[in-house]
């Protein structure tokens, strides 16, 4: 069975991600590792692929300054709840012609409610995959369009990606296949001393802002 991530999110690493693990199994392999830290993990895709390589979920640290470091420390804790994700995903119109409009609304609401939950559905209905922020308790974020063919009224545009009903199917495997690694939400920098490998998201220069933030380049 295929496992994906969650939601569609710019910059996430699922097409990359088996070959990202490879190089990290040969060097784990090749040395003694304690940990595989999988830092700035956005939608998990890299530690996704690492679980289902192997690798421990003990061994395992996700690290997020977004709203996704949230959702995998509720995971890794055992908190995530799915019966509130299933709640919100059935209240999603069927009509994809409608749901544009749910999210817009959705992301009205305070973000300290359902937080997590909330989020995957935001994240999957968001424009082109960006990201969804929390800043000041509020969602920030824009929703994707509804469009539908003049010429053929068949053809629409798809409005969520993946549907809710899906995101839920990929929670529920998610729950239990991630269960027990390390999360949290924050720097990356609060890492300390790590004796481990540690695979850092390659930033993203010239593309939208994540968190209020610009995005910058490193120099290694």
């Amino acid at each position: 069975m295929k496992v994906r991530p969650p939601a569609t999110y710019q910059g996430g690493k699922q097409r990359l991600a088996e070959q990202i693990v490879a190089i990290v199994q040969s060097e784990w392999h090749r040395r003694t590792y304690s940990d595989f830290a999988d830092l700035c993990c956005g939608s998990g895709a890299v530690a996704i692929a690492a679980r289902l390589d192997g690798i421990p979920a003990a061994s395992i640290i996700m690290i997020d300054a977004g709203p996704w470091g949230s959702v995998w420390a509720k995971v890794a804790a055992g908190k995530f709840s799915l019966e509130t994700l299933r709640r919100i995903a059935a209240a999603v119109p069927k009509d994809p012609e409608h749901q544009a409009a749910f999210i817009r609304e959705l992301l009205l609401q305070p973000a300290h409610i359902d937080h997590a939950e909330v989020f995957l559905i935001l994240q999957a209905g968001s424009f082109g995959g960006k990201a969804i922020d929390d800043a000041g308790g509020k969602w920030r974020g824009t929703a994707r369009g509804f469009w539908r063919s003049p010429k053929d009224p068949k053809k629409w545009t798809v409005t969520m990606m993946p549907c809710a009903d899906e995101v839920v199917r990929r929670m529920e495997v998610l729950c239990e296949l991630m269960l027990g690694v390390t999360a949290w939400r924050g720097d990356f920098l609060e890492l300390k001393d790590e004796q481990g490998i540690l695979y850092i998201d390659p930033p993203y220069v010239g593309t939208s802002g994540y968190a209020g933030k610009k995005t910058i380049g490193f120099d290694f």
